[in-house]
C-alpha cells in the first residue's frame, strides 16, 4: 500500500482511538519531513507538481496550472476530515495553534463546524451549518448534506463559499454523528485555538514570551493590586520582563503575596473567524477570556 492509499484508507484519522491516533501521528510526522523538503507525502511528488488526472491535497497550495475549475476534483477524492487535517498540518508548519481559529465561542450557534486556517498568504475556511448538514430541501443546489470551503491567496478570492456545495461523505456523516452524540471524543492531531485555550494557566504563563509587534497566540492582560507589592518589586518585574521576554503575568505569579487578575484571550495573531454572511469583512466575535487571581 502506498502513502496515498494509506491516508485515504485511514478510516478514523481524526477520531480519538488509540490505534488510529498513533497511526495519524505517524502520518503527520511523515508529512512534516516531506513538507520541509518541498514534497507531498500523499502523492509523493513535488509540492509544485500538478496533473489534473491526479487530484491531491497539496492542490490547496495552488501549484502552477491549478485552476478554480479543478477544485471539485479534490473533494471528489478526499473527505472533509482528510481535507481539514491536511490544512491544519500545513498551517502548523508556520505557527502552532495560532494559525487555526476553531474557537467554539466565535462561531455561530447554528454552525456544526467552522474553522478559519491561514498559512503565509493562504487562507482557508471550512464551515457547515445545521441547514447544510440536513440539506436544503427546497433549493436547486445543496439538497444533500454538504459543507462550504473558501480559499483566498493574498486576500484575493480564489474559491468562494457559494461556488461549491461540497458533499459530506458517508464516512464524514458517520464521524459527525459519533461526535455530535458524544459517542467519541474528537481530537485533531494538530489542534487550533480551541485546544490552546484549554491549556492550564500555569503552562500558558510558563511557555509564553512577549511577541515582537504585539502579535501572538495569546493576549495576556494583568490587573495588579498594588497594595500587596512594593514599587521596587514592580520595577524589577518590568525589568525582568524586558530582559527575558517573560510576561508580566508569569513574573508576578512567582512573587509571593502578589495579587493580580490575569486575563487570557486569543492574541492578535489569530485569524478572525471569516463568516459566510460577510466574507469580505472579517468580523470579530467576542473573545473568550479566562480570569484568574494569583
Amino acid at each position: 500500500m502506498d502513502k496515498r492509499e494509506e491516508m485515504s484508507d485511514l478510516k478514523d484519522l481524526e477520531v480519538v482511538n488509540r490505534g488510529n491516533m498513533e497511526a495519524a501521528i505517524r502520518v503527520y510526522k511523515e508529512f512534516v519531513e516531506s513538507f520541509e523538503s518541498g514534497f507531498c507525502n500523499v502523492c509523493e511528488k513535488d509540492l509544485s507538481y500538478f496533473n489534473e488526472d491526479e487530484p491531491c491535497l497539496h492542490w490547496f497550495l495552488i501549484p502552477g496550472g491549478f485552476r478554480k475549475k479543478h477544485f471539485s476534483l479534490i473533494y471528489q477524492k478526499f473527505d472533509r476530515f482528510q481535507i481539514e487535517s491536511y490544512l491544519r498540518w500545513v498551517a502548523s508548519q508556520e505557527k502552532i495553534f495560532e494559525n487555526i481559529n476553531d474557537l467554539v465561542d466565535e462561531r455561530s450557534p447554528n454552525n456544526v463546524f467552522h474553522t478559519t486556517i491561514k498559512y503565509k498568504e493562504f487562507e482557508w475556511v471550512i464551515t457547515c451549518s445545521k441547514g447544510d448538514l440536513e440539506g436544503h430541501k427546497d433549493s436547486r443546489n445543496g439538497k444533500f448534506p454538504h459543507y462550504h470551503i473558501s480559499m483566498r491567496l493574498g486576500g484575493r478570492r480564489f474559491v468562494d463559499f457559494k461556488d461549491h456545495h461540497v458533499p459530506l461523505t458517508k464516512l464524514d456523516l458517520h464521524k459527525l454523528d459519533l461526535i455530535m452524540n458524544n459517542k467519541v471524543i474528537h481530537q485533531w492531531v494538530v489542534g487550533g485555538m480551541q485546544d490552546a485555550m484549554q491549556i492550564s494557566l500555569k503552562e500558558i504563563l510558563r511557555l509564553s514570551r512577549i511577541s515582537p509587534g504585539g502579535s501572538g497566540t495569546y493576549h495576556i492582560g494583568t490587573f495588579l493590586e498594588l497594595d500587596n507589592i512594593s514599587s521596587n518589586e514592580t520595577n524589577r518585574a518590568l525589568m525582568r520582563s524586558k530582559e527575558t521576554g517573560e510576561t508580566i503575568a508569569k513574573i508576578l505569579s512567582d512573587i509571593e503575596g502578589a495579587k493580580a487578575e490575569i486575563f487570557i484571550s486569543p492574541g492578535d495573531g489569530v485569524p478572525d473567524m471569516v463568516r459566510r454572511d460577510s466574507p469580505r469583512s472579517k468580523k470579530k466575535i467576542s473573545k473568550k477570556i479566562r480570569v484568574v487571581t494569583t
